[in-house]
């Protein structure tokens, strides 16, 4: 189901265990053959929302959209995953302490709630990428 992750408090996350290590160790190995798969999902995106930054890491793709949350819940309904990975940290729960409120940093608040990040993973085909790219841009095409 559609999601929001909150940060209830700021500090520090750092914390791998043995066995993430292990797993990323392995990953690493199969790090060129993991990322030629990612690029070619990721050249589908960035050739159907003309969207280019060169040297990217392709680990997020992300989009504006209108009505987020909508858009986030059609792709949801249609077997698509999507993520918020950046909401104005102003706005998140353990950041109240500011005194800060909605409508404080407008330009924050005008990409962070409007901005989705796609399904990226050397798993995906480019006939899930295409599905993406057309989903999406069928909500795109919409008035919203």
């Amino acid at each position: 189901p559609i999601k929001h992750y909150e940060l209830l408090h700021p500090g520090y996350k750092g914390n791998m265990s043995d066995i993430h290590a292990a797993i990323g160790l392995a990953q690493l190995r199969r790090w060129k053959e993991l990322n030629e798969k990612r690029s070619i999902v990721w050249n589908i995106f960035e050739d159907a929302f003309g969207w280019r930054e060169p040297g990217h890491s392709k680990s997020l793709f992300m989009i504006r959209v209108k009505e987020r949350d909508a858009f986030r819940q059609r792709m949801y309904e249609a077997g698509i995953g999507t993520g918020v990975h950046y909401n104005p940290i102003h706005l998140e729960p353990g950041f109240r302490f500011l005194g800060k409120k909605l409508g404080d940093f407008p330009m924050a608040e005008k990409i962070g709630l409007s901005t989705v990040s796609l399904p990226v993973s050397s798993t995906m085909t480019e006939e899930d990428a295409h599905r993406v790219v057309k989903e999406a841009k069928k909500w795109m095409g919409e008035a919203h």
